[in-house]
This record gives structure tokens, C-alpha cells and sequence, in this order.
């Protein structure tokens, strides 16, 4: 599946974050998000010991090999996070139905979710997405509870496109996820904690003449980490053409005490350095195999 035959519902989605710059709220998958989101202080020490912890939170938002899976992965798991009232608020007729307007459901056990859309290019009967347009999303979790989940804080979700074929293929696509302070938890089925994760900041990807674009800004804390917080961001996009891997793009993970690992895209692979120390190669075909 390469980026322009994304199936509809991750095209929608897509479009929805990808929403083409031209506003101040949304980035253009250059970073453009940077702007209006303040990153938290980093408070997790990353060492030798512990990187491939720090791997694994970095990999899960910006290390998939390619591409079109990192666009669709990605939205998939921002979309995961408050998994039954986002999916049910990003169903086409359900935006358009909302454009303009503002509403608060309760959740299941306690708390609220507050949702509110605006935009064009939506048939507000049939939910079909017209040639081109663009819309913004927003969730906002007031202590949502429900049996085996838990959100609090702001997701938003802004995408525009153009040459929409009326099936799945798109000329420019424009997405941007923001989190303010927004924290997910899971639970087992006796009530016990499996997984919390607390996310601040933004991702921007785009689609343009066959390539992919993607920067992102992310203060991120979670189980793997100690529930400590690591700040990751682009120093340059990372960025691909159709279904090859990335041919540049550059992460820096950074930790307390200035303590950083550096990921940067070279022909075969990502070198990896430590503490600004020797870089290690990881490549393609390994990524693949470890994560």
C-alpha cells in the first residue's frame, strides 16, 4: 500500500491532521506544529543500559522504516488513545455533522469527552469526502473513565488535501496531531493499572508528488521510562519517496541532565549515538526484525 492508496478511513484521518498550513494551529510536516506547542523539561537520564527502553518509546512514534506505515501507524495509535470515543467522532458523517458546533457526552463510568469540528468538504448527508478540503477535530477529556480506560486532556487533529479520487488516492495530503497534556491509562479486567502514558506537543506528515514528509515535537512519559519525561523531536523532517525507506531525516531524543540519543537516516539505515559518542548502525532489515 504506498501513501496515495491509504484506505478512506486513514486518509480521512490523515487529512484531518495533514491540514496544509496555511493557519497558525497546524504544520505543514515541517515542523510547522513547533510553534504554538512549549515541550515540557526532560527528566529521565538516559544511559547505556536503559537505551533500548528509550528506543522503544522513540520507535513507536517515529522509528517504522516506512513511511506510508509510519503515517498509518501513527494516526492509528494517536487514534488508539481514547480508542471509543475518537473512532466514533472521526466517522465522516459524525465531523460533518459537528462542523461548527460543540458537543459534551458523558463516558461510561465517569467524566466527559467534549468534541467539536469545523471545515469543508464533507457531504454532510452521505459522509463522503468531496476533491478536496480540509477540517480540524478536537476531543477534549475531562477525567474520562471507563472499564479498561482512561483519558484526560486535549487531542486535536487538523487535515486538508486535494485530488481526492472519490476512493483512496489523494494528489497532497496535510495532517497535524496535537496533545496538550493528554494522559492515557489501561486496565486489566480485575480494575489493576496495565499501561499509562502521558503525551504533550505535535506531529505533523504530509504527502506531496509521491513523498512523504514527517517532523514531530513530542514530551512523552510512560511505563517504559519510569513514568520520567523524554522530549523527542526532528531536527530535520524525516522524509521518503513512494515505498522506499527514508532518505534523510534526523531525531533527537533528549533525557535529564542533557543526556540525548541522536537517530539519523543514512543510505542503509539509522546511525545511533549515544551521549553525542561513537554512532552505531542499525539497519533496515534489523529495525524490521526489532520492532
Amino acid at each position: 500500500m504506498t501513501m496515495k492508496t491509504m484506505t478512506t478511513g486513514i486518509a480521512l484521518v490523515a487529512s484531518l491532521a495533514l491540514v496544509g498550513c496555511n493557519s497558525s494551529d497546524s504544520g505543514s510536516g515541517g515542523g510547522g506544529g513547533s510553534s504554538s506547542v512549549s515541550l515540557k523539561s526532560p527528566t529521565f537520564i538516559i544511559t547505556e543500559s536503559n537505551r533500548d527502553s528509550v528506543d522503544s518509546v522513540a520507535y513507536s512514534y517515529a522509528g517504522n522504516v516506512d513511511a506510508t506505515d509510519q503515517l498509518d501507524d501513527t494516526t492509528s495509535r494517536a487514534l488508539s488513545l481514547g480508542e471509543d470515543q475518537i473512532s466514533r467522532a472521526l466517522q465522516p458523517r459524525e465531523i460533518a455533522a459537528r462542523f461548527n458546533e460543540s458537543e459534551t457526552e458523558a463516558c461510561f463510568d465517569s467524566g466527559s469527552v467534549t468534541y467539536s469540528a469545523s471545515g469543508s468538504g464533507i457531504n454532510e448527508n452521505t459522509g463522503e469526502m468531496q476533491s478536496s478540503g480540509s477540517m480540524k477535530v478536537s476531543m477534549d477529556f475531562n477525567q474520562c473513565k471507563s472499564t479498561y480506560s482512561f483519558d484526560d486532556g486535549l487531542i486535536s487533529i487538523s487535515m486538508s488535501w486535494s485530488g481526492y479520487d472519490g476512493y483512496n488516492s489523494f494528489d497532497t495530503l496535510s495532517l497535524n496531531i496535537t496533545f496538550n497534556d493528554y494522559t492515557s491509562k489501561s486496565y486489566y479486567g480485575d480494575g489493576s493499572l496495565d499501561t499509562s502514558e502521558s503525551i504533550h506537543g505535535y506531529m505533523d506528515m504530509s504527502l506531496a508528488n509521491d513523498e512523504t514528509s514527517a517532523s514531530l515535537g513530542l514530551s512523552i512519559s510512560s511505563s517504559e521510562i519510569d513514568n520520567k519525561v523524554i522530549n523527542i523531536e526532528t531536527t530535520s523532517p524525516i522524509k521518503q519517496r513512494g515505498s522506499d525507506y527514508p532518505y534523510t531525516g534526523t531525531i533527537v531524543v533528549t533525557g535529564g541532565d542533557n543526556t540525548t540519543v541522536t537517530y539519523t537516516v543514512v543510505s542503509n539505515g539509522v546511525e545511533v549515538s549515544l551521549n553525542g559518542g561513537q554512532a552505531e548502525l542499525i539497519t533496515w532489515s534489523d529495525m524490521s526484525y526489532y520492532y
